[in-house]
């Protein structure tokens, strides 16, 4: 399915709370990197402006692991896909 096609993805797995200091770090350097001035606080970033939508900070990082994924296509041609990992 390409995003033209109009998708829904619903994935299955589990999400865990990552708290390491080092790959908070990394991820707040990625986003610094991207214009947003992510820092680590407390084990969650924070950082001096967001999105409305994004809510007050802190924000967690979650690290997902994926068990499936399936792809909907929601206008024609329609059709569904499933992958496993």
């Amino acid at each position: 399915m390409t995003p033209n096609q109009g998708a829904t993805l619903v994935f299955e797995g589990e999400a865990h709370r990552e708290t390491d200091p080092a790959t908070l770090g990394a991820g707040a350097a990625d986003h610094r990197q991207g214009g947003w001035p992510a820092q680590v606080d407390g084990g969650a970033l924070t950082a001096a402006d967001s999105v409305q939508s994004a809510g007050p900070a802190p924000w967690q990082l979650y690290r997902l692991r994926m068990r499936t994924v399936f792809g909907l296509g929601l206008r024609a041609p329609y059709g569904a896909s499933r992958w496993d990992f």
